[in-house]
């Protein structure tokens, strides 16, 4: 059983429509759907076919209830959310170019510190019975590092952001995995945020080595389009993005043939975006999802047995897929999970 603990709450996307001018007013559209890292991971598992148990602290007002509802039409039980008398669902308001990508958000995620360790000792024998135990740094470093406490339990941790990713540093050496971008890894590996490239701007091999010797049993850096960089267990590969080339031993950043799948496994055909009158969707709706899909992916893929190596591939075509709508999950996922 996959047990996701973190935060659910409500995204507002916003796109421009051209270029993004700052501190002016920029034409584009609005769009709202439910969110929250562990929410959308939790979501994504479902996709795959495995309802995962899902902790997360909820508030009481009229948001709630809808959200109990999607929920359970994804068949993820609600049984252990928390609800806080007073609280409010909280809020993620994300402003995106016109390219799909993140310009600025604001998060309002302050009930997710209602998950204290006192809150979740009723659940400690649901923990220590999952599989696996995702949690996001919308929890507080006192409660990431009570789960850590706990014995037997593999703790798979998404950094959630550059501002969060320090909740984690106590308790890297007790991480099964991980999964932060280039900016989070860095964070996480002591250094400061790089602003470009330059010959002192750590690769992210150099970020995947040095995190997995920092005691991670595996973690997986991305880097957008430049694809992400394994180390763990099973060695150190880069994988490019999904249809960039091949992963390859040793850190090889350079263009490779395509991959070859194991014996009976289909390549992943990524379907075109759904037609519609007037212009073609963009070739990327939005790409903050990407990151959220991609953990999941490798979690589902590890819970089955999956090999690292596997479960990067799957993770990048998810990924990928995630990409193609603007919301922060693909529901073709549902359909397209037997290609994977």
């Amino acid at each position: 059983m996959i047990l996701v603990i973190g935060g659910a709450n409500i995204d507002y996307h916003g796109r421009s429509s051209g270029a993004v001018h700052m501190y002016s007013s920029n034409p584009g559209i609005f769009t709202r759907s439910w969110g929250g890292v562990g929410r959308n991971i939790a979501e994504n598992v479902a996709l795959l076919g495995v309802a995962p148990s899902f902790i997360a602290a909820v508030g009481d007002d009229p948001e709630t209830s809808l959200l109990f509802a999607d929920l359970e039409k994804l068949g993820i039980s609600t049984d252990f959310l928390i609800r806080v008398p007073g609280g409010r669902t909280s809020v993620y308001c994300e402003i995106l170019d016109d390219q799909g990508d993140l310009v600025v958000a604001i998060s309002d995620m302050d009930i997710c510190l209602a998950l204290t360790p006192h809150a979740l000792e009723p659940h400690v024998d649901l923990i220590r019975s999952a599989t696996i135990v995702v949690v996001d740094t919308n929890l507080s470093q006192e409660t990431l590092e009570f789960l850590a406490g706990l014995a037997d339990i593999r703790l798979f941790a998404d950094p959630v952001s550059v501002s969060k990713a320090p909740r984690l540093l106590g308790i890297l050496p007790k991480l099964y995995g991980c999964k932060p971008n280039r900016a989070e890894a860095e964070v996480l590996a002591g250094l400061e945020p790089s602003t470009g490239s330059s010959s002192s701007t750590p690769t992210i091999r150099d970020l995947a080595l040095r995190l997995r010797d920092q005691g991670i049993q595996q973690v997986w850096v991305s880097d957008g389009p430049q694809g992400v960089y394994y180390a763990g267990s099973e060695g150190d590969a880069h994988y490019p993005a999904v249809g960039a080339g091949a992963p390859g031993p040793g850190g090889a950043d350079q263009q490779q043939s395509p991959p070859t799948l194991p014996r009976g496994t289909a390549p992943l055909h990524l379907p075109p975006a759904t037609q519609q009158q007037g212009p073609a969707p963009p070739a990327v709706g939005n790409t903050t999802g990407a990151g959220d899909s991609y953990t999941a992916a490798l979690v589902w893929a590890l819970d089955r047995g999956l090999s690292a190596r596997r479960a990067t591939e799957i993770g990048g075509k998810v990924a990928a897929l995630t990409c193609q709508v603007e919301t922060t999950t693909n529901p073709l996922l549902k359909t397209l999970r037997n290609q994977l």
